[in-house]
């Protein structure tokens, strides 16, 4: 009779442990569909953003700017560029908000900049080639940096090009031509 009561124990130990793994493998593949879902979701928005991307014609076969020397390099779409990527993110994604202050920050460190050394420069090219002071060259592409549409190209005389992805204030692209960063 000891060894029926322990043996049914075990089974009722042994069964509840095997639905309680079998609950943990169900919650974990519901988990792992969501993951994929996720990941699957967001490489389709970004197979649409090249594509619309891929739509935007250069506007001659060397299509190219060039920067040399003490030179701070504002780049962003164009109009055209802006209303596929308005359209690819919406109207309310803050695309429209960013390139106004950008553009307003552009034009103050341009205005600040007007009597000195530094040269400061909008391309509407698509192609940027960077030209080091070692000589050195490298390209960017304005189209082709993910979700980075906007940014500064810092190129100096005497040091290594930067370039910094997205929004700064004036203020902070003052201090880092000051700096040389």
């Amino acid at each position: 009779m000891k060894q029926l009561i322990c043996l049914s124990g075990v089974v009722i130990a042994v069964s509840c442990s095997t639905q309680t793994k079998l609950k943990d493998e169900k919650r974990m593949g519901d988990d792992s569909i969501s993951v994929t879902s996720t990941k699957r979701s967001q490489r389709l928005r970004d197979t649409a953003l090249h594509e619309a991307k891929a739509k935007i014609k250069f506007t001659t076969p060397f299509d190219t700017f060039t920067s040399q020397g003490n030179e701070i390099v504002f780049f962003k779409p164009t109009e055209e560029e802006f209303e596929l990527l308005a359209a690819h993110y919406g109207e309310d994604s803050g695309i429209r908000e960013a390139e106004a202050d950008f553009s307003f920050y552009a034009q103050s460190v341009s205005d600040s900049l007007k009597t000195g050394e530094t040269k400061v420069v909008v391309p509407r090219q698509r192609i940027i080639k960077i030209v080091a002071y070692d000589g050195t060259v490298s390209y960017l592409d304005r189209l082709d940096n993910g979700t980075n549409e906007l940014g500064v190209i810092f190129n100096y005389d005497d040091g290594e090009p930067v370039v910094a992805f997205g929004v700064d204030t004036d203020v902070s692209i003052l201090e880092r031509i000051k700096k040389k960063e």
